[in-house]
């Protein structure tokens, strides 16, 4: 993946250079990482989240990438795919964004480029958005991408909402959480 680009966005690689500011704008705010295993990081451990972020997408061939805005290119969010730790290989798609672009319909926008991607290109069979039940934020653009809630299950130390999305035409292997 080079870069997906949509009518507002752009989704890229990460440039720990350029990009670490803006990153820590999200990682490093309270509000924002509420639901976020692992909570605010600060400046050292968003740059360590960064490098973490760009080996996974050098190994697996996706990731998380960071999600500019077209106009003027900052990076206001990040949003992609990864294996779920212990899950073998089940993906999650997941997104955050600064709050100061929240309600705008940019990660919608960014989720569902992700998607297609996802299944266009990755030719992922299904993945799944594991979300915390009081991110009602979350929960509604995880119900605009039509991925449908299945369970309450338990990872990353927390009762998660489960929601899965199929393939077009695609039957979806068992979820291999227990």
């Amino acid at each position: 993946m080079d870069v997906i680009e949509t009518e507002r966005l752009l989704v890229r690689k990460w440039d720990i250079e350029t990009d670490l500011d803006d990153a820590l704008a999200f990682y490093g705010d309270e509000q924002t990482m509420e639901f976020i295993p692992g909570g605010v990081k600060d400046r050292d451990k968003t740059k360590a989240s960064l490098g973490r972020m760009i080996e996974r997408d050098k190994e697996d061939g996706f990731g998380i990438w960071p999600v500019a805005h077209k106009a003027d290119r900052r990076v206001i969010g990040a949003c992609g795919v990864f294996y779920i730790p212990e899950h073998g290989s089940d993906v999650e798609i997941a997104w955050i964004f600064n709050k100061a672009y929240h309600g705008r319909g940019y990660c919608t926008e960014a989720a569902r480029a992700v998607m297609q991607f996802a299944f266009d290109v990755l030719r992922l069979p299904v993945f799944y958005a594991l979300i915390h039940q009081d991110n009602a934020a979350s929960i509604r653009v995880a119900e605009r991408l039509q991925m449908g809630y299945s369970r309450l299950i338990h990872a990353y130390g927390r009762e998660l909402r489960c929601y899965e999305r199929q393939a077009p035409n695609v039957g979806a292997p068992p979820l291999a959480f227990g």
